[in-house]
């Protein structure tokens, strides 16, 4: 990662899914997405947490600005 252009990720965090994003200079990529359930006695912000650390651990993200998008649907 340069610091004069620094990675830029962006996760998607909806009520089935999580996708993320990476943007260098101008140049976007799309890194994936994972869908997710979950039930009654777990709340959906568990699962959507869970499913982010798991796309993010597959991918190079330290020192990098992350956003994150919630979504309804």
């Amino acid at each position: 990662m340069s610091h004069l252009s620094p990675d830029r990720f962006c996760a998607v965090l909806g009520a089935e899914g999580v996708g993320l994003g990476r943007w260098h200079a101008n140049h976007h990529q799309w890194l994936g997405s994972r869908e997710f359930t979950c039930d009654a006695a777990q709340p959906a912000w568990e699962a959507a947490v869970d499913a982010l650390a798991s796309l993010l651990a597959e991918h190079a993200v330290r020192g990098a600005q992350l956003r994150v998008l919630l979504s309804a649907r």
